[in-house]
């Protein structure tokens, strides 16, 4: 974002690098077919990081069909990743920090 200084030079903005990941599922990884289930951000300069994903999976059993998934799995793994950003967001200052938890994800979910 580039400041407009000639209005108020006290009210100038910076410009804050900010990063982002979808969280999607994906089933079946040799078919290479993922649907988003949410959203990560993360901006290291405000100690800010979120994770929200859907409320619930109707999207998904369009997608892949009702019987590709277990919905209590499901949604155990997105509360799983929504209660670690949020409980333990000091986890997280660098975005090799960020990285490190991407790929310890090791199931249906991808954050990506």
């Amino acid at each position: 974002m580039i400041a407009d200084n000639t209005k108020s030079p006290e009210k100038t903005t910076t410009g804050v690098k900010g990063y982002y990941a979808l969280v999607q599922y994906c089933p079946d990884p040799s078919r290479a077919e993922a649907a988003n289930v949410g959203v990560l951000l993360f901006c290291p300069e405000r100690e800010f990081i979120d994770v929200r994903t859907a409320a619930s999976n109707q999207h998904i059993a369009r997608f892949f069909g009702r019987d590709s998934y277990d919905a209590d799995r499901l949604r155990t793994v997105k509360r799983f990743i929504e209660d670690r950003v949020q409980v333990h967001p000091s986890q997280f200052k660098t975005l090799e920090d960020l990285n490190r938890f991407i790929e310890s994800r090791a199931n249906d979910i991808i954050i990506a």
